[in-house]
C-alpha cells in the first residue's frame, strides 16, 4: 500500500517536471510583423558593420580610418544591445550571426590588408550607412512601439553622422591620391591627416 501511494505521488509530480522543461509562453505585446522585419534587417545591418569595421580596426592601415572604424564597433555594438533589449520585450531574439550573404561580403572584404582594405572599407561602410540611412528613414513613417520609435529616431542621427564621417575620409583618400599622383611620389606613404 505504501508503495503504491509513492508511485502515485511521483505519477502527480511529472506533469510539474514536464513544465519545468519548457520556456513559459511570451504574454508581451507583439511587433506588427513589418516592424519586427525591420528589427532583423536592422540587427542584420549592425552585424555587418560592426564585423567589417572590427577587420579595419586591426588590418587597416589609415589611423583615421582606424579610429573611425573603432567608433562604429562601439556605437554599433550599444545600438544592437538596445535593439536587443526591443526585440526581448515583444518575445523574440536577434540573430547573433550575419546571414550567409553577409559573411560572404566581410569574408571579401576582410580577406584584404592595409591600404586596400582601407578603401573597400570605406566603399563598403558608406554603402551599409546609405542603406541603413533609408531603412531608418522608411520605419520612421510607420513604426507605432515607442522604444522603437525612440531607437529609430536615434539611429537616423547615428546614421547621418557615421555615413558623413565616412564619405569625409573617403574624400580625403582621393584628395591625397590626386595630391600624391601629381608628385610622383616614388615610394608610397600615408596621406598627411591620416
Amino acid at each position: 500500500m505504501k508503495q503504491k501511494k509513492n508511485w502515485l505521488a511521483i505519477a502527480a509530480m511529472l506533469p510539474l517536471a514536464a513544465c519545468a522543461d519548457h520556456p513559459k509562453q511570451f504574454t508581451g505585446p507583439l511587433l506588427p510583423a513589418m516592424d519586427e522585419a525591420f528589427v532583423h534587417q536592422a540587427a542584420e545591418s549592425n552585424l555587418v558593420e560592426i564585423a567589417i569595421s572590427n577587420a579595419e580596426s586591426s588590418e587597416g592601415h589609415s589611423a583615421n580610418i582606424k579610429t573611425y572604424a573603432g567608433s562604429v564597433v562601439t556605437d554599433h555594438t550599444a545600438d544592437q544591445d538596445r535593439l536587443s533589449g526591443i526585440a526581448k520585450a515583444h518575445g523574440f531574439t536577434l540573430p547573433s550571426e550575419p546571414t550567409p550573404d553577409d559573411q560572404k561580403l566581410i569574408e571579401r572584404l576582410t580577406s584584404q590588408k592595409g591600404s586596400r582594405l582601407d578603401h573597400a572599407y570605406l566603399a563598403e561602410i558608406v554603402k551599409q550607412h546609405k542603406s541603413a540611412e533609408a531603412l531608418m528613414k522608411q520605419e520612421a513613417t510607420t513604426v507605432a512601439d515607442p522604444d522603437l520609435k525612440s531607437y529609430v529616431a536615434d539611429m537616423q542621427v547615428s546614421e547621418k553622422a557615421h555615413l558623413q564621417s565616412a564619405e569625409k575620409l573617403s574624400g580625403g583618400r582621393r584628395s591625397a591620391r590626386r595630391r600624391t599622383a601629381h608628385t610622383q611620389a616614388s615610394t608610397p606613404s600615408e596621406p598627411a591627416g591620416f
